[in-house]
């Protein structure tokens, strides 16, 4: 069964802090702050902004579309 934590006031502050200091949107950086307040090891997600962003906070970056996939959608979008 799913799990839906909330965020508590310090995890809504670190999300900001984070969106300053990447200069990043907030709505990415909430995410990596609730990771971090729930002790996760990675984000699981195709959103491949989150790759420099995982680095930046010491969280694992796992994307399920293979590589060769996002290269030629990138090709493909340029």
């Amino acid at each position: 069964m799913p799990r839906y934590p909330s965020l508590s006031r310090e995890t809504i502050l670190e999300g900001f802090r984070l969106a300053k200091d990447l200069k990043h949107d907030v709505f990415d950086c909430m995410y990596l702050a609730l990771a971090l307040q729930e002790k996760a090891a990675a984000i699981v997600t195709t959103d491949t902004d989150f790759e420099k962003l995982c680095n930046h906070v010491g969280l694992k970056y796992i994307n399920p579309v293979p590589r060769e996939v996002l290269k030629r959608f990138k090709e493909q979008n340029k």
